[in-house]
């Protein structure tokens, strides 16, 4: 098992990628000389970061800096990292039940287009995240965090052959990363990450 899988469906001046449960967050920053982990806090805010010192209390961030690569932790929620070759910013997305329910995906998308992106350059990758059928919100209630997402993008107009889905649930695939239903509410979290050349 490798520490991290690396993305290869991003333009080639993007870097990006996700750590497996053998690896823990030591081997993710050394990789990177400035990078930005937020506090996630299940809400729906978004955040430019313009410096790798700033300090970010937030479930999705953009940025157009060189140099700074964006964290996103999750153990069953969907880590959904972008890459709009129009504006020339990259962003990560902690796609929680609470911030899909308010539509997260569809706000980061709208602080786009607001920039002036047209969202045809706009490329979407769905990291490990757990799967509807393990996603159990009330008896015989199932809630399905990557087609919401998927949704929300559809709809804002991302070109749906721009979308790329992990094949990876995080229950089903529990060897390779951790998930906080299956593990008895683990600490532990698996690392998305994406950055500019």
């Amino acid at each position: 098992m490798k520490k991290i899988i690396k993305y290869d469906n991003f333009d080639p001046l993007v870097f990006a990628g996700v750590s497996t449960r053998i690896a823990d967050f030591t081997n993710i920053k050394g990789l990177f000389a400035q990078y930005v982990l937020a506090e996630q806090v299940h809400g729906t805010e978004v955040v430019w970061v313009n410096s790798s010192e700033q300090k970010v209390v937030a479930d999705a961030m953009l940025s157009d800096r060189k140099g700074i690569v964006l964290v996103v932790k999750t153990a069953d929620c969907l880590p959904i990292l972008l890459f709009d070759k129009e504006l020339g910013c990259w962003g990560t997305i902690h796609a929680g039940r609470k911030g899909s329910q308010g539509e997260i995906t569809a706000k980061v998308l709208q602080v786009l287009k607001d920039k002036g992106s047209s969202l045809t350059e706009l490329e979407l990758h769905f990291g490990p995240a757990i799967s509807v059928a393990h996603y159990e919100i009330a008896h015989n209630t199932y809630y399905d965090l990557v087609g919401e997402n998927l949704k929300q993008a559809l709809v804002a107009g991302v070109p749906q052959q721009k979308i790329t889905l992990s094949n990876y649930c995080t229950v089903e695939n529990n060897n390779l990363f951790y998930s906080y239903r299956k593990e008895n509410k683990t600490a532990q979290r698996i690392y998305s990450f994406i950055g500019c050349r």
